[in-house]
């Protein structure tokens, strides 16, 4: 994939998947289940290994916006995303029965998502459910949400993140994030159709400059049918 680098020199960005450590993979795969615990729940999850100009990022890079959206180009293309329908990682948790569903997707999106020191649509999700169903105490939600971003992270305390929504409630309400720069990327529909349009509804990007990875997860409501009201 070739991407732009701002008008200074051309690029040239390629994105293959990442097989994390076991036993990190057996912590995603471990939260995973948990989040299916609630069956109305649909993900995708695939991890990149970045390199640019057959180089892997630098530990001394930063996860910025104007990194992400280099990135976000170039998964925007074709074969970006159907690395995303076709990822290993989609295969963790309980296996999805049935075809999986194809749609278009939009993924440039850099300027248009927030930032946010936590995976905070999951968190949100682990602790209040389907908004219909419970979910657990708060406590129990912090921990499985920092089992999940360790599994995706490791060790690295310089990783960047960012979603499509800015869940809170009333028990768990973090700092605000950093604002997109330009409009919000929701409405669903605009970003793919995949969505249905529920409060849990999220795409978050998590990139590590670290391992030089891009982790890509998207949630949504597994019904078939359209238009769920949020909670």
């Amino acid at each position: 994939m070739t991407g732009d680098s701002g008008g200074i020199a051309e690029e040239i960005v390629e994105l293959e998947y990442y097989f994390l450590p076991p036993d990190r993979q057996a912590e995603v795969d471990y939260v995973l289940r948990a989040l299916q615990e609630h069956t109305r729940l649909e993900f995708l999850l695939a991890v990149f290994k970045i390199t640019v100009n057959d180089r892997p990022l630098g530990l001394d890079a930063r996860p910025t916006r104007a990194l992400l959206n280099k990135l976000l180009q170039s998964l925007n293309e074709e074969d970006g995303i159907t690395m995303l329908y076709t990822s290993p990682y989609n295969e963790l948790g309980v296996p999805l029965e049935g075809e999986r569903r194809v749609e278009w997707w939009n993924f440039d999106l850099a300027e248009q998502l927030y930032r946010f020191p936590a995976l905070q649509s999951v968190r949100a999700f682990l602790e209040h459910g389907t908004g219909t169903s419970p979910g657990r105490p708060a406590e129990e939600a912090q921990r499985l949400h920092d089992l999940l971003l360790h599994g995706l992270t490791g060790s690295s305390a310089n990783y960047g993140i960012w979603g499509c929504t800015d869940v809170r409630s009333a028990t768990h309400a973090p700092a605000a994030p950093e604002a997109p720069s330009g409009a919000a990327a929701w409405p669903a529909e605009d970003v793919s159709p995949w969505f249905h349009g529920v409060f849990w509804d999220d795409l978050v990007f998590i990139l590590n400059p670290a391992e030089s990875t891009l982790a890509v997860l998207a949630l949504t409501d597994a019904s078939p049918h359209e238009g769920h009201a949020a909670g």
